[in-house]
Order: structure tokens, then sequence, then C-alpha cells
């Protein structure tokens, strides 16, 4: 009888999830129909050709056996499997209907004209639309719209053979000179570990500090091709740079200079001097290059890798201290380590994730307080990390002060460097050690 009761009633309640599952879908497929369906602009599995024009430039392209080339048979600058997904992702382009859109308040990006239509491109603050003969939209996909460039096509000037013959790149600015190498400075060998790029920022911090791999890559990349259009003046509308001159020296002593003197937010394109004559720039090429600190390097306060450190040492002003200690013992070449948190042996798995959150610790910004500030400042934390290379025994210390910010610590770094960090990242790693202790 329950049984037969208990069935009953699992019928009653599936009867009513499905009853309501069906009415949500419902209410789904409603709202989905009253909102504007994605389009593509053009029919790019017909488009076999097609022109572009921009700003009055005209670049013809056709597509033989699945490679988009230039009509005219000359080389492109970028490489043909780069033409080809340009060219795709650009044929591919979608968006919503837009009717609202007022051309005249937006900026013409360029046009493609096809044999069927001609879709004219435009950017108005943040968003990208496309007219075309059925009307306007509104894109969804529209990274290579803003992009999309002649000069990838058919402009340019060889710096170098290869990446390898680039030794050191130099900046300078009308407030500070810096560079990047290779050479690591005064980074010990295990703090140079985590990092990938191999390439190292000097003289812009009081410590080197290691490039971003993808920042590099994209310096690596102009540093052999700068994709560049000559021109005879900045176009009016521009906005003069500070100039920032940008050095690139050569394994063969043939070192490359340019400047960055202007920019144009119509055309999306900076403009650089190079051997006296002035050069357009797609601007995703150029703006690696007037990038700054923090934005230039891997974003962390201090991170070493845990095989080699040995003790963390966390002091608090208000609350429990840590100690944080690391055995390590090899064994016929094998690594074992055994994890301590105040003298008390814990999992290893539960020690590496607690750790993730110590490593993680990123400088929000630059900081260069005054001393009325540091006089002011209270002291709330105190790192010291313990750790081995080469076979010695090396020490670092992070300082955390509260300056009465409400988001943020200043953290003064062992060689008197200041940041500011997020006071939530420092809650959140003193929460997972506390865990860590009360399991």
């Amino acid at each position: 009888m329950k049984k037969a009761v208990y069935m009953a009633m699992c019928s009653l309640l599936c009867v009513f999830w499905t009853g309501c599952t069906q009415k949500d879908n419902q209410d789904k497929q409603a709202a989905s129909a009253d909102e504007p369906q994605e389009e593509y602009l053009f029919p790019f599995e017909e488009v076999e050709q097609f022109t572009l024009d921009k700003g009055g430039e005209l670049l013809e392209f056709e597509l033989n056996q699945a490679n988009w080339e230039l009509e005219d048979g000359g080389a492109t600058l970028i490489e043909q499997e780069q033409v080809n997904d340009k060219i795709t992702t650009l044929l591919k382009t979608a968006g919503v209907p837009a009717e609202t859109f007022n051309p005249e308040k937006g900026t013409e990006l360029f046009k493609v004209i096809t044999a069927k239509d001609t879709v004219s491109f435009y950017k108005e603050h943040d968003d990208y639309y496309g007219i075309t003969g059925q009307g306007t939209y509104k894109l969804s996909n529209f990274d290579v719209v803003s992009d999309f460039s002649p000069i990838y096509f058919n402009g340019g000037a060889l710096l170098a053979e290869d990446t390898e013959a680039l030794r050191r790149v130099n900046f300078s600015t009308a407030t500070k000179e810096y560079f990047i190498t290779k050479d690591k400075g005064t980074l010990s060998d295990v703090e140079t570990t985590p990092f990938i790029s191999g390439w190292y920022l000097h003289d812009y911090f009081k410590t080197p500090r290691s490039v971003e791999y993808y920042t590099m890559e994209r310096i690596l990349k102009s540093a052999v091709l700068l994709p560049s259009h000559k021109i005879n003046s900045v176009p009016s509308g521009s906005d003069m740079l500070s100039p920032i001159s940008v050095v690139f020296e050569y394994v063969d002593g043939d070192d490359q200079q340019f400047s960055i003197v202007a920019y144009n937010e119509a055309v999306q394109s900076y403009f650089v001097e190079y051997q006296n004559s002035l050069y357009e720039v797609p601007k995703n090429v150029v703006s690696v290059f007037a990038k700054e600190g923090l934005q230039l390097v891997d974003r962390f306060l201090y991170i070493l890798p845990l095989d080699a450190v040995t003790a963390i040492d966390i002091q608090r002003t208000k609350g429990e201290d840590y100690h944080l200690l690391i055995e390590h013992d090899v064994t016929q070449s094998v690594l074992t380590s055994s994890f301590f948190l105040n003298d008390r042996q814990v999992d290893e798995e539960a020690f590496r994730k607690t750790y993730q959150y110590i490593a993680v610790l990123a400088p929000v910004s630059e900081i260069a307080p005054s001393e009325d500030d540091l006089k002011a400042a209270v002291l709330s934390l105190k790192m010291t990390y313990t750790f081995l290379s080469e076979g010695e025994s090396q020490t670092r210390t992070l300082l955390f002060y509260d300056t009465g910010e409400k988001n943020t610590y200043l953290c003064e770094l062992g060689s008197k460097e200041y940041f500011s960090v997020s006071k939530q990242q420092l809650d959140d790693m003193l929460n997972e050690i506390q865990k860590l202790s009360d399991n």
C-alpha cells in the first residue's frame, strides 16, 4: 500500500515537473522568438571574389584552390594560413538587425564589395556595425573587423631574417628608459623557473621581471616584420603622442629604430617614424610597444616553484601567525616532500592547493608613496619566503601595509618597490591557510 501511494506521488510529481518544464521551454521559445535573430552579412559559401575598399585604397581578392590571394598576383605580407583565416572570419561576420544605428554618428572603417552586395563596416563608441543592401546589423563577432587592415596584405618593412637575431629591445619615453633582454639580471635560477617567455624587463622596476609570454610573442613578430604602409603625413583628427622610441638590437649589429608619434581611432592605426619616413601601422601591431610596466610582465607579486621552497612565514599584527615548512628529500633522483603547518604535518594535495593562493598574489598597480605616506602606513602582515637556489638558501620578504584604502594594501618588496595589492586576494589566501590549519 505504501509503495502504491509512493509511486502515485512520484507520478504526480513527474507530471507537475514535466508541465513546468514544458511551460518554461515554451516561455523561453516565445521570448527567443521576440528577440532579433542573428544573421550572416555575406553568403560566405558563394563568395569567390571581393574588393576591399578602405578610404579609396582598393585590394582585390579571389579564391584559388581554397586559398585567398590578391588578384594581381602580389605577395601578401602575412602567411597564407593567416590570410585565409582573416578573410574566412570576415566573410562569416554575423549580427542582429539594428535599424536605429545612424552611420553619420559612426566612423566608417572599410567596405567589402562582392558580386551581389556591398557591406560597409562602421564603429560607434565600442560597438561595430555592418550595413548591407538588406539592412543594418550590430556585429556579434567583430574582432576581425576591428583589426582588418589592408596593411596586413600589401605593406611592410623587413627588419630581420628571424627572431633568433634579436638580442635586446630598448624603449625610451619622455620620462623613462628601459629595455627587454634574455639576461635575467639579479634573479636566481629558481626565481625564473615559473616563467616561459625567457625575456626580462630591466630598469623599469628596481628588479628585473619576466615579460609575459604572449606579449613577447607579439614583440618578436614585429622585430622581424613590421606591417606598415608608407604615407606622407599624419591624417587630420589623429592624436599626437609623446614619442615612444623603440630600438631593436640584433646579433649582427644591424639595429633598427622606430618612434611611435600618433594614433588615429577612426582608422585603428598608429603612425611611426622609421628611417626618416612616416608609416601607418595597424593598432594591434604597435599597441604592445605602448604598454608600460605591469602591462608587459607576468603579473605576480612573487612566485616560486614549491619544490624549491623550504619555508613561508606569515606574521600578522592581528590574528594567528602561520609557519609553513616543507622538508625535501632526494633518493635516487626522486624528490619526496613532507609538508607542515605550524609544526603539524598536513596532506600534500591540500597543501599544494593552498599554496596556489599564495602563488597567485598579484599587484594591482605600481605606487610611488611619499615619505609621509610611508610614515602613516600601518604594518598588517609580513611574509618571508625561504628557498633553495643552486644549493644555497635565500630569503625574500614582502610587507603589507594598511594605508586606510578600502580595497587595497600597500605592498613593499625587499628592494623598496611598492605596489597596491587587493585586500580580498590576501584575505582569500589567509582563509585557505586557516582551512588547512583546521583540517
